[in-house]
């Protein structure tokens, strides 16, 4: 019953339950990571998650957040991540970063917005306003995503291929610790990440369970 109560906390809290609908398909998803890791990722990890990720993770699309970031979820825990994944959100797409930190965004074309940019008196960017980030909206909606197809081509057009590179070049982007740990680790881990969310969207969901056990 923990693993149930839990579950229906975290369908609440990102408003799966405004219909019958939304819910069926949240629990689905659950249900399938469920499956899918043997019952090592359960409901509680999710709503750890929710809990220290606030805005950031509620904003997540479900896809993203059940399927790409179990495997993150099962090796650092759902504290971990969620507490990681808002310190990310807060950092760059809110702008509460260093002047350092605003500046590197600049130089390595990630900053889409300019009018969103407030300057020092030299003319150096020196703090980011919401929405400045380059791919903003995918970045809000998809973490794991916006590293993928904004970050690291941006980061491969300016020369920078080369792990150890990546690596420098995102805890520079990230005046937080904890925030650069989890880029870097969806980074290092982002064949698994890929394997993970088809194993996860392939295993059976609520209706396939039901339809095995009227079999039986």
């Amino acid at each position: 019953m923990l693993f149930r109560s839990d579950m229906l906390k975290v369908i609440e809290l990102r408003g799966g339950l405004a219909s019958e609908a939304m819910f069926k398909d949240q629990a689905d998803k659950i249900q399938r990571v469920i499956v899918s890791t043997g019952g090592r990722v359960q409901g509680e990890e999710w709503l750890n998650l929710i809990k220290t990720g606030g805005v950031a993770a509620k904003g997540l699309t479900d896809e993203a957040l059940y399927y790409q970031m179990e495997p993150l979820v099962q090796e650092m825990g759902g504290h971990r991540v969620g507490t990681s994944m808002m310190s990310a959100y807060s950092n760059i797409y809110q702008g509460k970063t260093t002047k350092r930190s605003a500046m590197l965004l600049d130089q390595l074309g990630l900053i889409a917005d300019p009018s969103k940019v407030k300057h020092d008196k030299v003319g150096q960017v020196a703090q980011l306003g919401v929405g400045a980030l380059k791919g903003s909206e995918l970045f809000r909606e998809n973490q794991f995503e916006w590293m993928e197809k904004i970050l690291l081509p941006q980061l491969a057009a300016k020369g920078i291929t080369e792990k150890q590179q990546v690596l420098d070049a995102m805890g520079g982007i990230f005046s937080n610790r904890t925030a650069s740990n989890l880029f870097s680790q969806m980074y290092l881990q982002r064949e698994q990440i890929h394997k993970n969310a088809g194993l996860n969207a392939g295993a059976d969901g609520i209706n396939q369970l039901h339809d095995k056990a009227r079999a039986t």
